[in-house]
């Protein structure tokens, strides 16, 4: 199914995933929202849901699960869909393919190894 409302459900299904990650860490909150962009991807190229679907969804999980105020969801959604492109931000990029990787994980029903890929993409931007 596709759909921004479904979307959202998979931000969901990442989250509890994740586990308990502390979305006030500015670090961990930008890691864990781009893994969450890389996981509504994987999503739209395994239904066939559209790139509005995924801007509509992340926005939309923007505001409601992360914090940000509709304007500010907007920004932080364009920024995401600019990572996309490799050369504009590599470490970004890299984080939504291991998105990509845990939205599958998700659909498999191995959500311990979305928290794995999670902590370990964690651990390795806070190694620098």
């Amino acid at each position: 199914m596709a759909g921004p409302e479904h979307a959202v459900g998979w931000v969901d299904r990442a989250l509890a995933a994740a586990g308990n990650v502390d979305l006030r860490d500015a670090l961990t909150r930008e890691v864990v929202m781009t893994f969450v962009f890389g996981v509504l991807n994987g999503w739209a190229s395994d239904t066939g849901a559209s790139p509005l679907d995924v801007q509509a969804g992340m926005t939309a999980a923007l505001v409601a699960r992360f914090g940000d105020d509709p304007a500010q969801a907007v920004v932080d959604c364009h920024e995401l869909i600019a990572c996309t492109d490799r050369s504009y931000h590599t470490v970004k990029y890299s984080i939504i393919h291991r998105g990509i990787e845990g939205y599958f994980s998700l659909r498999d029903g191995e959500d311990a190894r979305v928290r794995e890929n999670l902590l370990d993409v964690l651990a390795l931007v806070r190694a620098g």
